[in-house]
């Protein structure tokens, strides 16, 4: 969800190349954590694909955040948009979760 999205989401990337903002020369998604991971240890939440969220929009349109590595520099990481679901494109994903519990955090 977008709530849940920008809890992670809020922090600066000094670098916006580095930090996964590839509109710096680059064409075309990165390999999954090429850039530089959040404060959490999250990869790629400042570029390379926008994320679809759970949240709706309304009229089959549904809320993308974040940046693409066809975002420029300039645009805000925390940056939301509604995009229409029934279309296909090289610049949108989704990132898979699980939650774990602490015991399996010990695990090697």
């Amino acid at each position: 969800t977008l709530s849940e999205w920008r809890g992670v989401n809020e922090y600066r990337s000094s670098d916006p190349c580095r930090g996964g903002q590839i509109a710096c020369g680059a064409k075309g998604t990165a390999p999954g954590s090429a850039f530089v991971a959040s404060p959490l240890g999250i990869q790629d939440l400042h570029g390379n694909a926008g994320e679809w969220l759970a949240d709706g929009a309304g009229q089959g349109r549904y809320y993308v955040a974040g940046l693409s590595w066809r975002d420029p520099r300039t645009t805000a990481a925390g940056r939301t948009s509604p995009e229409s679901g029934d279309k296909g494109y090289d610049d949108i994903g989704f990132r898979l979760v699980r939650e774990v519990g602490a015991d399996e955090l010990n695990k090697p």
